[in-house]
């Protein structure tokens, strides 16, 4: 049970190190936002297998703010750095955070159904229907729909890019498994809303997997690390 989320943190951390070794070179904001979003979504996978070990309450909504609320929506505001002047950027990422701290407040202080979160806590599963339905739930919405499309249509639109300049065909395989990754994460946690949970972390990981896979044939790995000795530019980044 505690495979899969365990799974996803270790690619989601191996993940965010790489992104934040080229923000560390490069500086560049659609880097930092990527890896802060990454660095959520390893802890809260890491908070979802501590809960299932000593059923704490406190690592269930660390799990769901981080995991559940935000992560999807940073990842989102990252691809929209990347795509959109900062000026517009900016306003953006100032209402999703203003958006994504009354989530956290409202899911920190939303009633917990005991006996759901005992079968979570025994079962495993997203958590769906351990929380108390509340107000909540809008930004949760809006920030996961956010969040994808932004992604999707970022990583889409990179594709046709490097389609139309003749670029390497990897890159475009790249975005479009990056498009694609991000769409099985999506509809797991959207089937796990719905009603059907089962397999969720089963097809969390195997999202993760995909973007992974499509961020690393984007990246130099062999200048990558270099860094770990000395302070160069990475080779060209992914969009995410």
């Amino acid at each position: 049970m505690l495979g899969y989320p365990l799974f996803v943190a270790v690619i989601s951390l191996a993940f965010a190190i790489l992104v934040l070794m080229q923000w560390r070179s490069r500086r560049r904001p659609h880097q930092l936002v990527w890896g802060i979003a990454l660095v959520m979504a390893a802890v809260a996978s890491l908070a979802y297998a501590g809960f299932l070990t000593n059923g704490s309450p406190g690592l269930f909504r660390l799990y769901y703010v981080l995991g559940a609320l935000m992560m999807a929506a940073y990842l989102g505001m990252g691809s929209l750095y990347l795509a959109l002047d900062r000026r517009i950027a900016n306003p953006i990422l100032a209402a999703l955070t203003i958006i994504s701290v009354l989530g956290a407040v409202l899911i920190f202080t939303s009633p917990i159904n005991g006996a759901a979160l005992h079968s979570v806590e025994q079962h495993g599963g997203p958590g769906t229907g351990v929380l108390t339905s509340g107000l909540w739930v809008a930004p949760l919405v809006v920030l996961n729909i956010f969040g994808a499309a932004a992604v999707i249509a970022v990583a889409a639109f990179s594709a046709f890019k490097v389609l139309q300049r003749q670029a390497p065909m990897r890159f475009a395989i790249a975005n479009v498994a990056i498009a694609a990754g991000t769409g099985i994460i999506s509809a797991a946690g959207s089937a796990a809303r719905l009603g059907s949970p089962n397999n969720f972390w089963v097809i969390m990981a195997a999202g993760w997997l995909v973007i992974f896979v499509g961020f690393l044939m984007t990246t130099n790995l062999a200048t990558v690390s270099v860094l770990w000795q000395r302070d160069l530019p990475v080779g060209r980044g992914a969009s995410i």
